[in-house]
Order: C-alpha cells, then sequence, then structure tokens
C-alpha cells in the first residue's frame, strides 16, 4: 500500500479534533518541559558570567570567562540536546498511541527517561554518524570551492554557482541523515531493540523513502511560516500598540535607553509573540507528530490510516421510503 500524505495528515487533524482530553495540553506541557529544562541548564553558566562581571567590571578590571567553562561550553550544549530529544521521545509515544487509537497521557512525556540507558548511547550514535557524514561533504565542497576560484575564477564567482553547490551539499547531507529518522521512534515503541538494533532497522526500512518524509515534513513549513509572520507581527503590533500610548506621554520616550531598560522592554514583548502564536504553535506540533506517527506505521506495514469503525445497522430499523412522485395517484 502506497503512502497518501493527504490521508493521513487529513487523519491526524480528525485525531485532534476528537481526542478527549484535548491533545494541545499535552503539546503544552511538551513544550514547556523541553523548553524550560534545558534553559535552566544554560542558565547556570550565563548567571555564573554575568554575576562575576557585575563584581569585576565596575572595579575597573577585565574579565575573562574560566578556562573550565570553555571546556564545559559543549558538555552543557549536549546536555541540553539530549534533554529534549527525550522529551521528543516521549511525546511521539503520546502520539503513537493516540494513532493508534489507544489512550494516551501525560505520563508517556516521560517514556524517554525510562528507556534513558538505551536512548543516551543511540543518542551519540546519531551524533557521531551525523558528523562523520558532515565532514566528508564539507571537505568535498570546499574542495570544489577551492578549485573554481583558482582554476575558474569567472565561475566561481557567480553567486548562482555558489548557491547550486551550497544547495547540493545540504541536500547531500539531508539525504544522509534522513536514514535514521526511525531510530529513536523505534527505540521508543520496541523497548526489546538495542540503540544498535533500532539504528540498523530504521536504515532498512527508511530505504527508498526518504523522499516520501522529506515532503511529508516539507508540507508542513506553509504553517511554520504562518505561525512565525503571527508571532512576530501580531504579537509585535499587540505589544506595541498600548507601549506607544504610554511612551508618548512619557519622558522616557525622549531618552536614550540604556541595556537595562531595552531588556526591560523586549521580555515582554518576545513573550507577547510566543503568546500571540500558542494556539496555532501548539496545534502545529500534535499535526505534525501525529503525521509522523502514521507514516511510521506506514513503513512498518500497519494501515497508513486507523480503519474506520464497523458498520452498525440502525437501532430503530428502516424508516419506510416516501413513494416516487411518479407512482402517486392523482386526486380526482
Amino acid at each position: 500500500m502506497d503512502f497518501n500524505r493527504y490521508q493521513v495528515k487529513t487523519a491526524a487533524r480528525a485525531i485532534l479534533h476528537s481526542v478527549r482530553p484535548r491533545p494541545w495540553v499535552t503539546a503544552l506541557v511538551y513544550r514547556l518541559l523541553s523548553l524550560v529544562l534545558p534553559a535552566l541548564l544554560g542558565l547556570i553558566p550565563l548567571v555564573y558570567v554575568l554575576s562575576s562581571m557585575m563584581i569585576l567590571l565596575p572595579q575597573g578590571k577585565d574579565y575573562q570567562p574560566p578556562a573550565v567553562l570553555n571546556a564545559l561550553f559543549p558538555l552543557i550544549l549536549l546536555a541540553i540536546s539530549g534533554v529534549m530529544a527525550l522529551f521528543r521521545a516521549g511525546y511521539f509515544q503520546y502520539c503513537l498511541k493516540l494513532w493508534r487509537d489507544e489512550a494516551g497521557g501525560l505520563q508517556d512525556l516521560f517514556q524517554g527517561f525510562r528507556q534513558i540507558a538505551k536512548v543516551l548511547p543511540l543518542l551519540l550514535r546519531l551524533l557521531l554518524f551525523s558528523l562523520l557524514w558532515y565532514l566528508p561533504g564539507f571537505l568535498a565542497l570546499g574542495g570544489i570551492l577551492a578549485f573554481l576560484r583558482r582554476f575558474l575564477s569567472a565561475v566561481a564567482a557567480a553567486p548562482a554557482c555558489i548557491l547550486l553547490l551550497e544547495l547540493g551539499f545540504w541536500a547531500y547531507l539531508l539525504n544522509r541523515i534522513l536514514r535514521y529518522a526511525l531510530a529513536l521512534p523505534l527505540l521508543i515503541d520496541h523497548p526489546e531493540y538495542s540503540a544498535r538494533q533500532a539504528l540498523r532497522e530504521s536504515i532498512r526500512l527508511m530505504k527508498g523513502r526518504r523522499w516520501r518524509l522529506f515532503v511529508l515534513r516539507l508540507s508542513f513549513w506553509g504553517w511554520k511560516l504562518l505561525a512565525f509572520l503571527l508571532a512576530y507581527f501580531g504579537g509585535a503590533l499587540a505589544y506595541m500598540l498600548p507601549l506607544s500610548l504610554f511612551l508618548s506621554r512619557s519622558p522616557l520616550w525622549l531618552q536614550t535607553l540604556n541595556p537595562e531598560t531595552a531588556l526591560l522592554l523586549f521580555l515582554p514583548l518576545f513573550g507577547m509573540m510566543l503568546l500571540v502564536s500558542a494556539p496555532m504553535t501548539l496545534w502545529l506540533t500534535g499535526y505534525e507528530q501525529l503525521s509522523f506517527a502514521g507514516f511510521y506505521d506506514w513503513v512498518q506495514g500497519r494501515s497508513p490510516v486507523p480503519p474506520p469503525p464497523p458498520w452498525q445497522p440502525p437501532a430503530d430499523g428502516y424508516s419506510p421510503r416516501p413513494p416516487e412522485p411518479w407512482t402517486r395517484s392523482e386526486e380526482a
């Protein structure tokens, strides 16, 4: 059975509309957990740096971040990425249950943490393999550009030529990385798999199917662009209109803003942008992940669309069919 993207996305929208409790509640908790905890991890070194700067700079001393902090920075980024991936795995488990008409709840969001002994090695393998595919492509792209600039300077100077080469590089990298797109879902859906088994099974299942997954993901970019424009223009408009009325009557409007005041003005703007775009973002989160769950089931040979409920005859029987107009006898 071929993959029908339109049917899968239609079924995903129907699930979002019919499931109780509403999936946007779980999407909201998922977004908060996957953003708040990584933000807390990132705030630890940031608070240390800012506090040190506030102590040393008023004394006229230069501040240099410690070497230990520079060494820990990649590890902090890796920890943040790991936490976000663990919650992403749990949210996929929740959406997969909804797709299969099973009961799902907030407890599914922590499924990745329950299998952390397998998920973390898988994430490290994915990172390693992605780097191993990235480096040869990057070196090949640099070598081609260096050759063109040395021997074919007129061609190398053309922006279109450079753009085509860069697009080719990213297409190559995406083609390689999409082979591992099912590794984490497979590990969550099949707890008996090891990290190596999930990786190999993902490579096997994605043969000849990478283009379909790419088109499926690409089909959501229109909604993402709409959410971005809604946040950028709608949030800015909702924030700037009352603020402009306040500043027009305040002497603050005529003064040069210092960094502290600018930060105080920017944070509410950022919060308003998130608030305005939140309904569409939460809906789109479930919509995209449910469609991916449909793709995942199709790859494994299951029905790409949940089967309709069995037909049942009416409980009160069938009403008699009225006679056709041409069979009625004419009144005298």
